[in-house]
């Protein structure tokens, strides 16, 4: 395939993977978010982990809602992160049990009072996307965001496990990739649905 029909494979399978999620009723779209969340509390990375970085959801596009896996991280005393963007950067600030939350750009919920957080002391950093595939290749929304988040991070010797969050119905036999060799979005050790792990 030519890098233009490439393009075009990707930007489609974005737009179902966007349809299929706006498509979600309110009742299944919370079940899913609640068991994706237990799925979550029960994989020993989470478990074990003292500092997530995890994204807050933006519900009007049924992203996957995590605050009951917030609220039982806080509960046992680990530290979040939530990233905030600056200009075509992601930043970790923290997020605390009394933190208020406003829209900030794209619609991103983030905490009001921005405390810098520490990624050298990160454990797991949940990533959000559109689409997966049993290879670890994620599709993210194209402005790579997390891809040079994570990129930077490794950069720095953060060892953090990189961990993708999604429903099942986004799996794909095959995200189509630029080059084999050179994947455009950062690969995933594993992805979560509410189904389980997916390596």
């Amino acid at each position: 395939m030519k890098i233009g029909e490439i393009k075009a494979a990707r930007d489609a399978l974005r737009s179902q993977m966007k349809a299929q999620r706006m498509a979600l009723q309110a009742k299944q779209y919370d079940a899913l978010c609640q068991a994706l969340s237990l799925r979550l509390l029960e994989l020993p990375e989470v478990t074990a982990a003292r500092s997530v970085h995890l994204f807050l959801s933006i519900k009007e596009k049924r992203e996957p809602d995590l605050t009951p896996l917030i609220n039982a991280l806080h509960q046992r005393g680990a530290a979040i992160a939530v990233p905030l963007v600056q200009g075509r950067e992601i930043q970790s600030v923290a997020l605390l049990p009394q933190s208020e939350l406003h829209q900030a750009g794209f619609q991103v919920p983030v905490p009001k009072e921005v405390i810098a957080f520490d990624e050298k002391r990160l454990d797991v950093i949940l990533v959000p996307l559109l689409a997966f595939d049993k290879k670890g290749n994620r599709l993210g929304y194209g402005k790579g965001f997390y891809d040079r988040f994570l990129e930077r991070l490794q950069s720095e010797g953060v060892s953090a496990k990189a961990l993708g969050v999604a429903f099942s119905f986004q799996e794909v036999p095959a995200i189509p990739l630029f080059d084999e060799l050179e994947h455009r979005d950062f690969p995933l050790e594993m992805v979560i649905t509410e189904n389980g792990r997916v390596r």
